[in-house]
């Protein structure tokens, strides 16, 4: 018994096919994405997804705990923020250096939002005095290996009006 013989173009068509196709993918969050999801800090949020290669100050908690092994002083961040929708948002993030030990991080988070219309299943307007509030408390650690290395680790609690969650390593 002979095996077929497969040729060489259509081995490299057959990967430039597969290469190709796309990954499917849903664009949409469904609203089920936290409102914590998209970082916190001036400085960082300026930068977009830049700051997660330095992360060298406070905020670097939400970003990449492993960045606070970069920072030399203690720091202490704040921002509040209201939205023209209702909602609100309250960081706050202290971070405590050590020469020997590596750098100390918590970090509080509020998003909150009020005025939401209560409807029945009708759509009839019953009330407009809803509202639903999150908050987030973060733990982490971080500490410099030489000059280009840095190892880290968060502890994050979140707090929503529904149900609380934890994500610890």
């Amino acid at each position: 018994m002979t095996r077929p013989r497969v040729s060489s173009r259509a081995v490299v068509v057959a990967c430039l096919v597969i290469g190709c196709v796309a990954p499917a993918g849903a664009a949409e969050n469904g609203g089920t994405l936290s409102p914590f999801a998209f970082g916190a800090g001036n400085r960082a949020l300026g930068m977009g997804g830049a700051f997660t290669g330095i992360a060298d100050d406070a905020s670097g908690l939400v970003w990449n705990p492993a960045g606070l092994g970069a920072i030399g002083r203690g720091e202490l961040q704040f921002s509040r923020t209201s939205l023209d929708f209702g909602a609100q948002e309250t960081f706050a993030a202290l971070a405590l250096p050590s020469w020997r030990w590596g750098t100390l991080g918590v970090s509080f988070w509020h998003f909150g939002v009020g005025g939401i219309e209560e409807r029945d299943n009708r759509n009839v307007l019953l009330g407009s005095d809803l509202s639903d509030a999150e908050q987030e408390v973060a733990l982490g650690w971080g500490r410099s290996m030489g000059a280009w290395s840095a190892g880290g680790s968060p502890c994050r609690r979140d707090w929503p009006t529904s149900a609380p969650a934890s994500s610890c390593p």
